[in-house]
């Protein structure tokens, strides 16, 4: 039971531990047919911020999202886990 507990524990402090809080965002407007929508996008352009995207983020604000920016137009392949 004793390592039951400590397991839990673990687990707990390794999900705060990787707990990714929102970084600067940019104001972006996506304009369709219907009107514009205005959005705030935090911008990820540096391989650490793409690796680790929206995983493990509680909580997202309205209109607001991520924009990956790879630096090059081609396929790109891309997986999330732990998003809620």
């Amino acid at each position: 039971m004793r390592s039951l507990r400590l397991f839990g524990a673990a687990v707990l402090v390794w999900t705060s531990a990787t707990a990714q809080e929102p970084g600067p965002t940019e104001p972006f407007l996506v304009v369709t047919s219907a009107g514009a929508v205005p959005l705030r996008l935090e911008i990820a352009d540096e391989p650490v911020e793409r690796s680790q995207g929206l995983m493990f983020r509680r909580e997202l604000a309205l209109r607001s999202g991520m924009l990956f920016d790879f630096g090059a137009t081609g396929p790109v392949t891309m997986w999330m886990k732990n998003t809620f």
